[in-house]
């Protein structure tokens, strides 16, 4: 309901209910992105991951190709354990959010 009257009120360059769908999107967009941020140990495994890239090229110049290769083997198991921890990512229900007024009201802040 308040996405409509905000909606109304505030947005007048879209029709409704369009506008006002926009808005309640946008606020389940916002508040869903707390939980996409990336977890201590998915950030260690990236940078990791990363770091490897860099001596497996540097390995590769220097022609020490065996040592690039036993960093090749370190990189794909970081790899795997990265898809692994973004593949199970699951929001348990007791914790799920739910959009509320304030949401609505801060997202026809933002826009307008």
């Amino acid at each position: 309901m308040e996405a409509v009257e905000l909606s109304m009120r505030y947005i007048t360059d879209r029709q409704l209910p369009d506008k006002a769908i926009d808005l309640i999107d946008e606020a389940c967009s916002t508040k869903s992105m707390k939980y996409q941020q990336p977890k201590k140990e998915h950030q260690k495994l990236k940078s990791d991951f990363d770091l490897l890239r860099g001596k497996i090229e540097k390995a590769i110049i220097d022609q020490k190709y065996q040592k690039a290769a036993e960093l090749k083997e370190k990189q794909i198991q970081i790899e795997k354990k990265l898809r692994e921890s973004t593949g199970n990512f699951h929001i348990p229900r007791a914790k799920r959010f739910t959009i509320e007024a304030l949401d609505i009201q801060k997202m026809i802040h933002q826009t307008t």
